[in-house]
């Protein structure tokens, strides 16, 4: 391992560590989001995971890899959820299905992320990584977020939001409460499922596979390497479950999330920015 690597590898982890002793010592858990974030961002870039991609590599080169590493994390925090509600340590908050709402914004978003080559967790690790790009939708996407929570889209959104679909004893609709049956056999389904894709596609990955150098230790492979993209999946999940564990003690009972999150940021940074500009005004 490098003097670089190693550098890299000691400060990823201060910044990892010390949020995590704050929220121990204050009982302020919030800060543990900081933590939460780095590891997610640190999953999604060596898996490269982007909505967008994966989904243009389906399209243009017929390459399933990084879709299927996305179900893989969906499949994969499916079962770390269902674990938890078994323990009896959190319980699920299901959205509502709100689903005008979900078809425009999902329209939208399509075009969105193909112009901006990213979702937000896409273009928020490609900007930490030098894509100008990203960086410039990063600039962009507070905008956005601000004029259908506060701008002149918030009539649209507001009428989107009537078209609500719950179950017939009132709680949100869900695929679960659809088939009558508990959550953790919906997820023993999808497992059984997903084990069934990835034999499916293990079988077309081609003989001629460009091959990754095993030179260096296990830790500078990890560390230096890229993740196959099922195996970033997984660890998004187990990431997924570490956000709703320190979600818990702030009052959040809600796994991991970025939209908002991005949202709640650039508001901050407004209103301080405000702040100091009428500060420096008056004298």
């Amino acid at each position: 391992m490098n003097n670089n690597v190693k550098l890299w590898s000691l400060l990823f982890i201060v910044l990892l560590v010390i949020p995590l002793i704050i929220s121990i010592y204050t009982n302020f858990w919030g800060i543990s989001a900081i933590s939460v974030g780095l590891l997610f961002g640190f999953a999604l870039q060596k898996g490269d995971l982007c909505g967008s991609s994966s989904m243009s590599e389906v399209l243009l080169f017929k390459d399933y890899s990084k879709i299927f590493g996305l179900w893989v994390a969906i499949v994969s925090s499916m079962v770390f959820f269902a674990i938890l509600q078994l323990l009896g340590v959190v319980e699920l908050a299901p959205k509502k299905f709100i689903w005008l709402n979900a078809l425009v914004g999902g329209f939208v978003f399509g075009f969105g992320t193909v112009l901006a080559g990213g979702c937000i967790s896409g273009c928020l690790y490609k900007a930490s990584a030098g894509n100008i790009n990203s960086f410039v939708a990063l600039l962009t996407i507070p905008i956005g977020i601000a004029a259908v929570d506060y701008g002149f889209l918030k009539p649209l959104q507001d009428y989107l939001l009537q078209f609500v679909i719950n179950h017939p004893d009132g709680k949100p609709l869900t695929l679960y409460s659809v088939l009558g049956v508990p959550y953790w056999v919906l997820v023993i389904l999808f497992v059984i499922i997903t084990i069934w894709l990835g034999y499916l596609l293990k079988k077309k990955v081609k003989e001629n596979q460009i091959k990754l150098s095993k030179e260096g230790n296990s830790i500078t492979r990890f560390i230096t390497r890229p993740w196959k993209p099922w195996q970033s999946g997984i660890a998004i999940g187990m990431i997924g479950m570490l956000a709703w564990l320190s979600s818990l003690p702030t009052g959040r009972n809600y796994p991991l999330g970025v939209t908002h999150g991005v949202s709640y940021i650039s508001k901050l940074l407004l209103k301080k920015m405000f702040k100091l500009l009428l500060v420096n005004r008056n004298p």
